[in-house]
């Protein structure tokens, strides 16, 4: 009954409709995109971590993650077919990712657990250490890390967002893990910290700041 009940929440709960008009061209889309999170960005005050959020649901295309965060990209759509905000973790009762892609190639599944902080957060203190904001941030993803790699919170997990079926079940299982935190222009302002901050990095997590979101076609 649980995982019936789980799974509803994943069901399809719209219908298509033919839409008044055509679609704009990509590449207006894209400028679209792009010039409002510029302004966002730099809207002063600076926006909140709800106002980010809220603009990166509307315009899922920003966010890093849906082909693939490591390596060569993906030719296979994500699973399944968009960006899931703030998902569900069974099995896990503490403070939820952001946002999660369920990508997927023919070999290995990789879902990629994303954290936002406010554009507003300063990676260094004064003195060059980190802050204690980033600190936070990153000791989050750590323990997302280390909960999947249990295997009874894989196949929770799996059972989930249904990767016990085939063909998902028959590829290995990668997860990732993203940071977007903090401006580029704090972040390499300073040369070591740019090192430092390149540092916290591992194969299978990512930080980046918000700069570097761009519209993916």
């Amino acid at each position: 009954m649980q995982n019936d009940n789980q799974r509803n929440l994943l069901s399809k709960t719209y219908n298509m409709a033919t839409p008044p008009e055509m679609a704009m061209r990509w590449e207006e889309y894209e400028n679209l995109i792009f010039t409002q999170w510029q302004e966002l960005l730099n809207h002063n005050p600076k926006p909140s971590e709800i106002e980010i959020q809220s603009f990166l649901e509307q315009y899922p295309s920003l966010v890093p993650g849906a082909y693939n965060i490591v390596g060569g990209e993906s030719g296979h759509p994500p699973t399944p077919h968009g960006l899931i905000s703030q998902p569900t973790l069974p099995s896990y009762h503490s403070y939820i990712p952001d946002f999660l892609w369920i990508s997927h190639n023919s070999s290995c599944v990789e879902p990629v657990f994303i954290e936002i902080e406010s554009p507003k957060k300063r990676w260094f203190t004064n003195s060059g250490t980190f802050s204690q904001d980033f600190n936070q941030a990153l000791g989050q993803l750590e323990d997302w890390r280390v909960w999947i790699k249990e295997p009874i919170n894989q196949i929770s997990f799996k059972s989930f967002y249904g990767l016990d079926k085939y063909p998902y079940n028959e590829r290995a299982f990668v997860p990732y893990f993203v940071l977007i935190y903090g401006r580029r222009e704090e972040a390499t302002s300073n040369p070591n910290w740019n090192k430092k901050r390149h540092e916290k990095e591992k194969d299978d997590l990512k930080i980046m700041t918000f700069d570097r979101l761009t519209p993916h076609y």
